[in-house]
């Protein structure tokens, strides 16, 4: 479950690091599909913030990001969430290489939108997706989203300027074929400001260290 949600992670963190402050953002409700049919999940996006949740089995994790590179992971068991400023990760991954989309010259179609095929290179591997400018970009900031999605601030500059009229991942996989994310359903609906905050009775925990 950890693996998937980092894969989560990934393509979230790139799906939204492109976007310019003035670009038109998407609002709604998107469902996954993580690892092929493994796993759900479903993202819920207005302005800079989203909040991702991922059910596998009786389990269930969330996260909520903001354009600040905030990440806010809630374990609803336990009635906890934890803060997590990952600004120093993003630092570190910024020395250990730089990313690149070249098109492929196919094209996909995923929960009804067109998109383009892309190799994508990243320090942490070689990837296939399938990317539409139909739907504006994707909720918050998650260049330093959980360890996997870090992204350099050179590296989101060329992805702007790549992708001025919006970057969207509709699909992902690995250079094996394997098949890490794929959006199923597209919602354009709003979304109410509590889904994106930390509910009431909810207590923090701190990590060793932290004040």
């Amino acid at each position: 479950m950890r693996q998937m949600f980092r894969s989560l992670s990934l393509v979230a963190g790139l799906a939204v690091t492109a976007a310019p402050a003035f670009a038109q953002q998407f609002e709604g409700v998107v469902t996954l599909k993580l690892g092929g049919a493994a796993a759900a999940a479903t993202v819920y996006a207005k302005g800079n913030r989203a909040r991702y949740e991922m059910a596998a089995g009786p389990r269930q994790m969330v996260m909520i990001v903001d354009g600040t590179g905030t990440m806010t992971m809630l374990m609803p068991e336990q009635k906890m969430y934890m803060v997590m400023n990952l600004a120093e990760q993003a630092k570190k991954q910024a020395a250990t290489g730089t990313m690149e989309f070249k098109k492929t010259g196919k094209q996909g179609n995923y929960a009804g939108y067109a998109c383009e095929m892309y190799t994508m290179t990243h320090p942490r591997g070689e990837y296939q997706s399938c990317i539409t400018s139909q739907l504006g970009f994707l909720g918050a900031d998650l260049t330093a989203g959980s360890g996997s999605g870090l992204i350099s601030p050179e590296d989101v500059k060329r992805l702007r300027a790549q992708f001025p009229n919006g970057y969207f991942l509709l699909w992902m996989s690995s250079t094996d074929g394997k098949v890490l994310f794929e959006v199923t359903k597209v919602e354009k609906t709003p979304v109410a400001d509590d889904r994106l905050a930390v509910p009431a009775g909810f207590t923090e925990m701190k990590r060793p260290g932290q004040h």
